[in-house]
């Protein structure tokens, strides 16, 4: 299985799976359909199907062009009522906590997220790479999961950071309750992690940092020290194989 990210940011948002059968399933629709065709060789018939989290543009921006050029798109009820009225009746509601096959052999499992507006994270399965956890734009993850074998989850910002930002006049100060209710902190993204089982995860790749009030290298090595698991940044291009290791032993 290999990952690869096509954006993580408030610019846009959007990571591709694809497995060794070219099977390709979208998590997010922030980023173009053109750039999506670039990174699976222009063919569209490649792609599974697409989840989608919320309906906050840098994550659906692009979901009407997807569904409209064909791609099957699972999400929940506040996405779909927030879609041109065409495109509605083409998107699948996901139920939550339910298992879903979404084609090939991916299957996924939709997890209540907490944000500002209605949002899903993603339990995502494949005999390719187990089972890998995908939750941003959550405040905290509400769930203490078993049998992950990798996670994507959200290290928005630091609060000293954004402290400073503020202190310095680069961040509005009205930015700081909006970040408490709708954002992951990285010292909750580290809480949030040694809550889970992970004595199966086989790397962490942090999510949606933000571009004024997080530090990539500082938030891989707090999480990585934290952990002890292999930890990455989600940048723009970020390419990644996943295994799973129930059949790679």
């Amino acid at each position: 299985m290999h990952l690869h990210t096509l954006g993580s940011s408030s610019k846009g948002n959007c990571c591709l799976l694809t497995d060794k059968n070219n099977h390709t399933l979208i998590l997010d629709l922030g980023i173009g359909l053109r750039d999506i065709k670039r990174a699976i060789d222009y063919d569209l018939s490649r792609v599974v199907g697409a989840v989608v989290t919320h309906r906050h543009i840098d994550h659906a921006k692009y979901l009407a062009e997807a569904a409209r050029a064909g791609i099957t798109i699972h999400t929940h009820q506040d996405v779909i009522d927030h879609q041109p009225e065409d495109v509605r009746a083409l998107l699948i509601e996901t139920n939550l906590h339910q298992w879903t096959l979404i084609g090939g052999d991916f299957e996924v499992l939709p997890l209540q997220a907490i944000h500002d507006v209605p949002c899903q994270a993603f339990v995502v399965r494949h005999p390719e790479m187990g089972k890998l956890l995908f939750i941003t734009d959550s405040v905290t993850l509400p769930y203490q999961l078993k049998g992950l074998d990798h996670i994507l989850i959200e290290a928005n910002y630091s609060d000293e950071l954004l402290a400073q930002a503020i202190e310095e006049g680069v961040t509005h100060p009205a930015m700081r309750p909006r970040l408490l209710q709708s954002h992951m902190e990285l010292s909750t993204t580290i809480q949030a992690l040694k809550a889970q089982d992970l004595s199966r995860v086989q790397e962490i790749v942090l999510l949606h940092l933000s571009s004024g009030h997080a530090d990539p290298d500082q938030f891989q090595d707090a999480v990585q020290r934290a952990t002890a698991i292999p930890t990455y940044i989600a940048r723009t291009g970020f390419h990644l194989d996943l295994h799973n290791p129930q059949t790679t032993r």
